[in-house]
């Protein structure tokens, strides 16, 4: 069924179900047997074998490595459930794209002294590889465009901010369009002529381009017939204006709820409309994108974007340290979710942030911010979790679907989360980029409830028939982006052993070297 999950086994499909159990039974026993005697030896369907030459390869044909936790020895984790993970074979959507807002009151960074500011920049911007900024700018029925143009000016290019961006690497502009989550009551003509002019303005007063634009974000009061209006009617005023090559993404709902499916299917009605948007998009928060929005997106060639990504755990009115594991492994978890459900752009919430403590005591919307007791920087431990997943999945890698023998297919939706979210791709150098993480032990909220606290044996497989050596890492309340022992594929599939709020991520090392992408720690 179109955007439904392949769950056949990847294993050789000749084998019966009798012999495929009796093998994986071999192979579950054996290494337990062997470790018995005090060292780690490998399993292939019988056997066990010590040697290995100086490369690390299984000198005997038939030797694989040991199932074990990169960093610990094979068999000495106990763990409280074991989890199959199946990657699909079909290729899905490439990543096409990361990034991070800014507050339009970016004079509150520029103002910061400027080691500090080039510091958290670079981590960021240059570091993790962004290349999307979103850009905000007031645009309620309030605002005047001279209004929009003299906030979005000081904000952002008086004091030179744009540049900074540019300088290290960003290269696409993302309008937010502002103005609450009332219901218009302008209509949507004035209301889209207003943006699509403000668009032009800036590009022909300042040299700033915008490259894609929203509607509105979070368009909570606005009918799914006036956001399809809205879209309609922007793609007219921008090629009008001779702004063409200016995408339209929408709707940028708070979550991939009715909001999000209402306004997609308003869209897909009206084919000017569905041909105007250059992708759908929303925001994960409680609820990411799922498999509703897959069948919607599947094989229409449009992108999908997700242009807001927050904080995932309660604050308790307390701002957000260094050392939140939880908080880190829930954006990973996101993260994950979303690529296994057709996303194309990724953009978190705010990238540097300017207060120490926060006024709002919000700080777990930033990655970075400055520490000023030590005159230093705070970098939150979801920056170094975002950054492990962005070394292991290139820009332009090519995501699979996925789904587990204990979680269904991972989805992060209302309540009930999944004690892991796993995700396979293909990135462009050949190399395969896997990644899981527990999120079991979260503290619950109203609209999110965790797993107790657990470790999960996990298998990966791999729809693939060679043998392939992966570079692991991990991080986890204790340890950041810490390299563990190479893994070798047993049979197309990989096992780790998983504590609570750990990431682990693998990279075949058949086309880069794993060591190359983690060299820039901060």
């Amino acid at each position: 069924m179109r955007g439904s999950i392949d769950q056949t086994p990847y294993r050789r499909r000749s084998r019966t179900r009798g012999s495929r159990f009796l093998i994986r039974l071999n192979k579950l026993l054996i290494p337990f047997m062997c470790l018995s005697f005090g060292v780690i030896l490998a399993a292939d369907g019988l056997s066990c074998d010590l040697a290995t030459d100086r490369s690390g390869e299984p000198a005997n044909d038939r030797a694989r490595h040991a199932v074990q936790q990169p960093g610990s020895s094979a068999g000495h984790d106990t763990f409280d459930a074991e989890i199959l993970v199946r990657i699909g074979e079909a290729p899905r959507q490439a990543l096409l794209g990361i990034g991070a807002s800014q507050p339009w009151r970016g004079n509150n960074v520029m103002g910061l002294d400027e080691m500090r500011r080039s510091r958290m920049l670079d981590l960021v911007f240059r570091d993790l590889g962004m290349t999307i900024a979103r850009l905000w700018v007031p645009s309620a029925e309030s605002e005047t465009l001279s209004g929009m143009k003299s906030k979005f000016y000081s904000g952002y290019v008086d004091n030179g901010f744009l540049g900074e961006l540019r300088i290290r690497g960003v290269t696409t502009f993302l309008l937010a369009p502002a103005r609450g989550e009332s219901a218009p009551t302008e209509s949507m003509m004035d209301y889209v002529a207003r943006i699509a002019q403000f668009i032009q303005d800036v590009k022909e007063e300042r040299g700033v381009a915008i490259q894609v634009t929203g509607i509105a974000n979070e368009p909570a009061g606005f009918s799914p017939a006036q956001l399809a209006e809205a879209v309609r009617e922007l793609r007219r005023e921008l090629d009008q204006r001779g702004l063409s090559n200016v995408g339209i993404i929408a709707p940028e709902c708070a979550s991939t709820d009715a909001c999000m499916s209402r306004a997609v299917d308003a869209m897909k009605q009206d084919s000017e409309t569905w041909n105007s948007i250059q992708g759908i998009a929303s925001h994960t928060y409680n609820m990411g994108a799922n498999r509703a929005m897959v069948d919607r997106v599947i094989g229409t060639g449009k992108e999908y974007w997700i242009t807001e990504v927050g904080r995932g755990t309660p604050s308790n009115g307390r701002d957000e340290q260094p050392g939140n594991a939880p908080e880190a492994s829930v954006l990973a978890a996101r993260f994950l979710n979303d690529m296994n459900h057709m996303v194309t752009h990724w953009v978190w919430f705010i990238g540097v942030g300017a207060w120490d403590p926060h006024f709002h005591k919000d700080s777990g919307q930033v990655l970075v911010r400055p520490d000023n007791t030590s005159g230093g920087l705070k970098i939150h431990t979801k920056y170094y979790y975002f950054k492990q997943l962005l070394s292991t999945f290139d820009q332009g890698s090519v995501f699979r679907s996925s789904s587990s023998s204990l979680f269904g297919t991972m989805e992060w939706g209302y309540g009930q989360k999944p004690g892991l979210v796993a995700a396979a791709a293909k990135n462009p150098d050949g190399s395969w980029g896997v990644a899981v993480t527990n999120i079991t032990g979260v503290e619950n909220s109203r609209v999110a409830w965790y797993h107790p606290a657990a470790t999960y044996k996990v298998t990966i497989e791999l729809p693939i028939a060679e043998r392939l050596r992966f570079g692991v890492v991990r991080s986890n309340a204790t340890e950041l982006l810490v390299p563990g022992t190479d893994l070798w594929t047993n049979d197309g599939a990989i096992t780790v052993v998983l504590r609570p709020n750990e990431l682990i991520t693998a990279r075949s090392r058949s086309m880069q070297p794993v060591s190359s992408v983690h060299d820039q720690t901060p």
